[in-house]
């Protein structure tokens, strides 16, 4: 019943997420095709280079172990929504979700920001200091951008509501895995 609700959860929160962006559909439905499995066409290394911002679906920017570790509770293999949103289940049943966006330009900080404004809807993203070139978070989701990217984390503190250690300490290990 636990993951049953936290896989509920985890759809409307992708759903959300995509409504706020305007790229998805209102659904509470994951994707169709949603099935963790990620094609090379949709892999691609932090690394690389496109024209426009573009989110990294390989997932691979954090291990299971490494989340377990900061989470306290034992994840598996990443499930990938709509080709942008990773989500790890704990044992707990708490559901992560980061989404990973290369190439990030100032427009798209601002963006992220209002989206993440959006989905918690419990205010504007108050500023995390310390916490890479610019963090601010709000509920639930903090987002980070280091660089041209922008790590943008959900439920990693649950119920963190303003406090996010795990949250930061998932962007720390994700920011020193980039290249």
């Amino acid at each position: 019943m636990q993951l049953t609700t936290s896989v509920a959860a985890v759809a409307v929160a992708c759903a959300l997420t995509l409504s706020a962006c305007g790229n998805g559909s209102k659904s509470s439905e994951p994707p169709a095709g949603a099935t963790g499995a990620v094609s090379a066409a949709d892999a691609a290394p932090v690394g690389s280079s496109t024209a426009a911002a573009s989110a990294a679906t390989d997932c691979n920017y954090i291990s299971p172990a490494q989340l377990s570790s900061i989470e306290g509770a034992s994840y598996a293999q990443p499930t990938v929504f709509n080709n942008r949103i990773c989500s790890w289940v704990g044992s707990d049943g708490n559901a992560v979700q980061i989404t990973l966006t290369r190439n990030a330009t100032a427009a798209t900080w601002q963006d992220v920001l209002a989206t993440v404004e959006a989905d918690q809807a419990s205010g504007a993203p108050a500023p995390i200091p310390g916490l890479s070139d610019k963090a601010a978070g709000v509920g639930l989701e903090i987002a980070v951008q280091h660089g041209s990217t922008i790590i943008d984390i959900r439920n990693g503190d649950s119920p963190g509501f303003g406090k996010w250690p795990k949250s930061t300490a998932i962007a720390n290990a994700i920011i020193a895995g980039l290249h």
